[in-house]
């Protein structure tokens, strides 16, 4: 955060210099002590403005600060745990259609022999069921 201001500081510095700069080399003509105390005034006044600039923005900076971190402190929204988001969709599932368990048992690593055994099918059938589904 501090190098957030100081960053802006300096933009303030570098904005606002070339006009102070050229009403100071405008103004660069034989002087005598009375014309450098004004001048020392002008800068005076000028770096006075940029602190005042500098607090405006530090305190908008703060307040910004501040949202952020109610933000980010607020409670989030509640999370379901993985556990019951997977058994509430298990609950409104409908029960798998012959195909689709003889599917699931392939894709577990089941081999077409145990699938037909396992579902009182044939090798062939079993087979035409996984190319179906391919």
């Amino acid at each position: 955060m501090n190098y957030i201001l100081a960053f802006c500081g300096l933009i303030l510095i570098v904005l606002t210099f070339p006009s102070v700069l050229a009403e100071h080399s405008s103004n660069t003509t034989v002087k005598g002590s009375e014309e450098d105390k004004e001048d020392s005034s002008l800068l005076l006044e000028y770096l006075q403005s940029i602190e005042d600039r500098l607090g405006v923005l530090s305190d908008t900076l703060a307040e910004m600060t501040r949202v952020v971190n109610e933000r980010l402190t607020s409670s989030p929204p509640q999370r379901q745990d993985f556990t019951e988001v997977l058994d509430h969709a298990k609950q409104d599932s409908k029960p798998l259609s012959i195909n689709e368990q003889i599917y699931q048992g392939f894709i577990n690593g089941k081999t077409v022999t145990e699938l037909a055994q396992e579902f009182g099918r044939g090798k062939g059938e079993i087979e035409l069921i996984l190319n179906l589904r391919r």
